[in-house]
């Protein structure tokens, strides 16, 4: 069965995101940029909420045809609102979302990578279906905005598969299993 992981970069005060949803402190550097043809070759499938890809979309001005089909995987757009995609590749997901997810990590295939946002795997992490939660720890205060998982959230218990220090930048990456 695949694995639903979600990988994402938090700044050390556990937010991912500013109040505004802006991420430009996210730090970019080529020791961490050199890990990404390998992070995006253990998935072919990518879920996105709704707030983060409008996020996404606005600051990066241009990344609409992107999105068709992200990064080459197939991408799936999770709104209550949105019921038609703005894209051809984005099918949108507006209901039975955890019946989805289920299906879907039958399918074979790659591992399945939740890329956003915080409700979104609030509630996935709530129905028992991510796996693993891998945390890129940026050394940066942003003092306040989205946090990793939006209250209210169920307690989750994880156990440390793999950690690696980014010496360069400060970055400590952090892999855990969900027990």
């Amino acid at each position: 069965m695949r694995k639903l992981v979600y990988s994402l970069t938090n700044s050390l005060d556990n937010f991912i995101a500013r109040a505004d949803g802006g991420y430009d402190w996210i730090l970019m550097g080529d020791e961490i940029m050199s890990e990404f043809p390998k992070i995006y070759a253990a998935f072919d499938t990518i879920l996105i909420g709704r707030k983060t890809y409008d996020q996404t979309l606005q600051q990066s001005p241009g990344t609409g045809q992107e999105m068709e089909g992200f990064m080459g995987m197939k991408t799936f757009l999770f709104s209550r609102t949105m019921k038609e995609s703005p894209n051809a590749g984005v099918k949108v997901i507006s209901d039975n979302a955890g019946e989805f997810v289920r299906s879907l990590k039958k399918e074979s295939g790659k591992d399945i990578w939740l890329f956003g946002g915080g409700l979104l795997f609030r509630s996935l992490l709530k129905l028992g279906l991510v796996d693993t939660v891998e945390v890129a720890v940026i050394p940066v205060l942003v003092g306040g905005g989205i946090p990793l998982l939006p209250p209210p959230a169920g307690r989750a218990k994880l156990k440390l598969t793999g950690h690696r220090v980014y010496k360069k930048s400060g970055i400590v990456f952090l892999e855990y299993v969900v027990r």
